[in-house]
């Protein structure tokens, strides 16, 4: 005996009459062919014109082709009505579309010496005509019973199949379920409706071939026979479904002589205490809670009635709607259950690594497909190591031709990366048998047929050793749930099928590889596998028309809302509802009647609800998910006529603890998480001794939620910040000592953790940063070694040389990036230009500006630094060991004191010394600076006897544009010149004493270069703050020494508080890398506030006020 539906029958016939007949083609093989037609074809189309690029259109197109062939309807035909007069011209121009496509496809076919899918069933039909037709003696095929069942409807090409058949059938016997013969009337209200219409035309059919009419038999219902002979309600539900009438209520009877009681429905009821209901309804408030409930019916069933999974079933009208909400409930309370459905394999990781590999040799190795396809886990290379390779790659800017070419680092040495590269070229090389030494760049792209292009996959899937590792993924699955046994394998096997169909459709045509592209990826874009019925103890889960397990006796129905289940009419294909009117006007009669949808919509309901044969549970949700408003069923109002004494409850998953079936159902217990909130610390009791280990998972959750602190252990503080736990050194720098004074749980993720954003290979602020700094390095080089200085250039010849300079920089600046893009080409010359107004302004100044510039990029504390690290002791076994790097350091030396010093730190926009912001530490950058060059090595180092730092200040790098009210005024040079000078000027701090050899411009009171303002009797105005006395720039100095040791002591300490400040409108949070991490609400955090600042010549003042 043998189980097989039309395809595989018709399969098993062509194999037995006709074992040399041609291949045939998949779906997915004409899909294919279909988006090639599409592509070839797409200049001759009129209404599909536009959208014949459309990835679904070949999908359409092979629906509506399918439903023309199962009713006969050939391109012809087709054409003939798009020349009728009286259709809509949008009708007529589908029509059209169709015929062509539909016509073209027919001719590949006939080329190809091929057939498409649904021609299996003619010609299984043809054959077995021609077997007919022989003598009995010389038959091949002779069945001796045919028996077919669990169909409500039937195509005519599978009718004209069965009548051939069943004239080579000694004995046939065709099952339908329905309650009464067809009526000579059609009855378009019925659910029988299809039913009845396939059982006439088979009638018809069959009496024409046969000399005697076929034999009608109609099983009555018996109350003895059958599946529902213990539960009554079922029975009555069944027996008037299409003849509704009200049940009486369930009454158990005295246990009599025999034990067993009668109901008021007159069957058997063998229970001495009131019976269960076999129905149960429930309302739920979304589809969410539809099956967390059916999950505690499923619990309930197994725990406390004896039950098995197997027994038990989960249906839904369509299961694409609830899979997720389903397999997630289900694994999380650890549900055993069977999704009996295909298994979509689009996002498998070898359909993912094919596709990719594709798309690399048509764009050109971009970067998102070449680690798609690195991280298809079918590539021999570590996780972390692919990790390290993806940020190089976006930081460095690798795409494109750069992958085929050696990779090498900013000293021209082969990269780190370089023997990886290679390694991952070579399958491509098997792939292309292309040797990949004679590469100078991209493979040439090649144009390939059928038969190249799946023996190069083929390739690159041997080289890669795929079957090898989706074996192993079989062998050690890294989670259980699988589908069904040996999935990986067959996800293989389908797409070797699919290859094989490539093949047989594109055998010797030759196509460009962006042209197979669309075509391969229509292929993949519909794969699944299908999957193997449950022989474990599991729980079914299906949707009703798909399902066909009969032995249950539980079946949970969900999702019985207002046009889900029954479902709105729907039709696949490029007809809509009018168009599909106007053909059956002209003699085309499709499949898909509104009226015909309804009613096996219908007798879908009579199908899932007399599934079961014990117990049936129904819901439906009040709400959609996305909190839309749902309507229960029909069928929920028809159940109600049948039993109207019986109640629809409303489900609430707050549930009592005493009433979980799981541990993880107590996270939604009332009065559990009440008890927890008083008792936080304390182990519940065991009242119950199911749950008694619940009890322990859930409080070491609730205590893991609690166990972020805004402390660490001082023993782990000094080890992740500092070098040992002892004697911890911590190395640092000024920026970091900011950000903690900014907020130190930052400062813990950025030094502790070292978390770092991704650095991409874009022009962003800190690479515009670095060119500016490197071209000034550059320039400031190159006066060195012309033996020259700043002061002897004049601005002209400043400007001149850093162009030059900025020329050569540009095209070898980090990997090419400032000619990566137009806009970052533009960028550059934008760079270029305003350093040379900076330049320019600086020469001007250089003639009251004695100082000048000895070094430039000058590090300390890092390897190879000239100078030493800033050793600053926090405690007695601690200190902090800052490295950094000073941008510009200008020196004015004298013959008759230590040499004087200013600090000069380039900025990307304009920025000033705050007093609040420095008092508190956030601002330490050039008081750190300044100590740096207190430090008695640093003036040897220099080659000075003795050092003095006179100033510290910021410098802009770009200036900012002003707005002007006339044409006039924005080309005025005198005003470009004042709003340069005014763009670049310096703001720092420096000791009044050694003003005069900052500016030397006699009687100034204002500063041009450096900004101050001061009064007519030479002391600073209130605003110029930074111009300070000796003891006062002394005293800053030593503000940020005391600083750092109390955050130092801070670290060590382990106090990590997520604690920014507010300063204004400011607030560090606005451009923080960590807010995902810390996740606070800016709306309602209280921000720390920064204390007011104190110099020593205010106390003194206020000392004398107060006096």
């Amino acid at each position: 005996m043998q189980i097989l539906s039309f395809p595989r029958l018709a399969e098993f016939i062509l194999g037995t009459l006709a074992p040399t007949y041609e291949g045939c083609i998949s779906e997915e093989g004409r899909i294919m062919v279909l988006r090639s037609i599409l592509n070839r074809c797409a200049s001759q189309l009129v209404l599909f014109k536009q959208g014949s690029r459309h990835t679904g259109l070949a999908t359409e197109m092979s629906h509506t082709i399918r439903e023309c062939q199962h009713h006969g309807i050939t391109p012809a035909r087709l054409l003939e009505l798009s020349q009728k007069p009286h259709l809509h011209p949008s009708m007529a121009c589908k029509l059209k579309d169709i015929a062509l496509i539909f016509g073209q496809y027919e001719a590949w076919l006939d080329q190809q010496r091929l057939h498409d899918p649904d021609h299996m069933l003619d010609l299984a039909t043809q054959a077995l005509t021609q077997e007919r037709r022989k003598p009995t003696k010389d038959r091949r095929f002779l069945l001796k019973a045919l028996w077919l069942d669990g169909f409500a409807s039937l195509t005519p090409q599978e009718r004209s199949m069965l009548k051939a058949l069943c004239d080579l059938c000694q004995f046939s016997t065709l099952a339908f379920c329905a309650d009464s013969f067809p009526p000579t009337e059609k009855q378009l209200f019925s659910i029988w409706l299809p039913v009845h219409q396939t059982v006439r035309a088979c009638m018809n059919d069959l009496a024409a071939v046969h000399e005697l009419p076929p034999t009608c038999e109609l099983l009555e219902r018996s109350s003895t026979l059958g599946r529902f002979t213990d539960a009554p309600m079922l029975r009555w539900l069944e027996a008037s479904w299409t003849r509704p009438s009200p049940c009486p209520i369930p009454e158990a009877q005295p246990q009599s002589g025999n034990n067993t009681s009668q109901l008021e429905l007159g069957l058997p009821q063998t229970h001495q205490e009131p019976i269960q209901p076999s129905i149960e309804m429930m309302s739920c408030s979304t589809p969410a809670e539809e099956v967390a409930w059916a999950a505690r019916i499923i619990m309930r069933e197994t725990r406390e009635r004896g039950a098995r999974y197997k027994d038990i079933a989960v249906l839904v009208r369509s299961l694409e709607d609830y899979h997720d909400l389903i397999r997630h409930q289900f694994q999380r309370l650890e549900i055993p259950c069977f999704m009996d459905q295909r298994e979509s394999i689009v996002h498998h990781p070898l359909v993912a690594l094919t596709r990719s590999a594709l798309r690399l040799l048509a764009h050109g190795w971009m970067h998102d497909d070449w680690f798609t396809y690195l991280k298809s886990g079918l590539i021999s290379l570590p996780m972390d190591q692919l990790d390290a390779l993806e940020n190089t790659a976006i930081e460095r800017g690798w795409r494109g031709d750069r992958w085929w070419l050696p990779l090498s680092d900013s000293s021209g040495q082969p990269h780190a990366f370089e023997p990886v590269r290679l390694r991952l070229l070579q399958p491509f090389e098997s792939m292309l048998r292309q040797p990949m030494q004679a590469k100078k760049g991209l493979p040439k792209k090649q144009t390939w047929t059928g038969n190249s292009m799946s023996e190069a996959i083929r390739r690159l899937w041997t080289s890669l050793g795929v079957t090898r590792s989706l074996e192993d993924w079989d062998a050690h699955p890294l989670k259980e749930g699988l589908p069904h046994q040996d999935f990986h394998l067959r996800v293989l096997e389908t797409m070797e099928s699919l290859l094989d169909n490539l093949e047989m459709a594109f055998r010797e045509m030759p196509l460009p590889i962006h042209e197979w592209l669309p075509i391969m990826e229509s292929g993949m874009s519909h794969l699944s596998v299908g999957v193997v019925p449950p022989a474990l103890d599991q729980v079914m889960v299906g949707a009703v028309d798909r399902s066909r397990q009969s032995s249950l006796k539980t079946v949970i129905l969900l999702g019985l809302n207002e046009s889900v289940f029954p479902a709105r009419p729907s039709s696949q294909g490029l007809w809509d509802e009018t168009e599909r009117e106007a053909l059956e006007q002209e003699g085309i009669l499709l499949e898909t009647d509104p009226r015909i949808q309804l009613a096996l919509e219908r007798f879908l309901g009579y199908i899932a609800c007399t599934r079961p044969r014990k117990q049936l549970c129904l819901s439906h949700a009040r709400a959609s998910l996305s909190g839309q408003a749902l309507h229960p069923s029909v069928l929920i109002d028809h159940l109600r006529r049948l039993f109207p004494w019986l109640e629809v409850s409303t489900f609430d998953s707050r549930i009592l603890a005493d009433q979980a079936f799981h541990e993880r159902e107590l996270m939604v217990t009332r009065d559990f998480w009440k008890w927890r909130k008083d008792h936080p610390n304390v182990m519940p009791s065991h009242a119950d001794s199911r749950l008694g280990e619940s009890h322990k998972w859930l409080a070491g959750l609730t205590r893991s939620s609690e166990s972020f602190s805004e402390k660490i252990h001082p023993d782990l503080a000094a080890m992740l910040f500092g070098d040992s736990v002892s004697h911890p050194q911590i190395q640092t720098s000024v920026s970091r000592m900011e950000s903690f004074a900014e907020c130190p749980f930052r400062f813990f993720l950025h030094a502790g953790l070292r978390l770092k954003e991704r650095q991409t290979f874009e022009l962003d602020a800190r690479r515009m940063g670095i060119f500016q700094h490197h071209l000034l390095e550059s320039f400031h080089l190159t006066l060195q070694e012309e033996g020259k200085q700043w002061h002897d250039l004049t601005a002209g010849q400043g400007a001149e040389l850093l162009s030059h300079l900025a020329e050569q920089m540009i095209h070898d600046f980090d990997d090419g990036l400032l000619e990566d893009k137009a806009t970052n080409q533009l960028m550059a010359k934008a760079m270029t230009q305003g350093l040379r107004i900076f330049i320019e302004v600086l020469m001007g100044w250089m003639k009251h500006y004695p100082y000048e510039p000895r070094a430039v990029e000058l590090s300390f504390g890092q390897k190879d630094s000239l100078l030493p690290p800033w050793r600053l002791p926090i405690r007695q076994d601690a200190a902090f060991v800052f490295q950094g790097v000073i941008d510009r350091l200008d020196f004015l030396e004298r013959e008759d004191g230590p040499t004087l010093a200013v600090i000069i730190d380039y900025k990307s926009s304009l920025k000033k010394l705050d007093p609040t912001l420095s008092w508190n530490g956030l601002q330490l950058q050039l008081p750190v600076y300044l100590n740096v060059l207190r430090q008695p090595e640093v003036a040897s180092k220099l080659d000075q006897t003795s050092i003095r730092p006179t100033g510290a200040f910021f410098v802009p790098l770009k200036s900012a544009q002003e707005n002007c009210d006339t044409r006039d005024e924005a080309l005025d040079a005198h005003r470009i010149e004042q709003s340069h000078q005014s763009a670049y000027q310096h703001h720092g701090c420096f000791d009044m004493e050694a003003l005069q050899t900052l500016d030397t411009r006699p009687g100034s009171l204002k500063g041009t270069q450096i900004d101050y303002h001061l009064k007519k009797d030479g002391t600073p105005r209130k605003s110029s703050w930074q111009a300070m006395t000796r003891e006062d720039f002394e005293a800053f100095m030593n503000r940020s020494v005391e600083l750092l040791k109390r955050f130092g002591d801070r670290l060590l300490q382990g106090d990590i508080p997520v604690e920014p400040y507010r300063h204004g409108q400011m607030t560090p949070c606005q451009y923080c890398d960590y807010s995902s991490v810390c996740r606070i609400d800016t709306r309602t955090h209280s921000w720390r506030t920064l204390q007011p600042p104190q110099t020593p010549s205010e106390k003194e003042a206020s000392s004398s006020d107060q006096a």
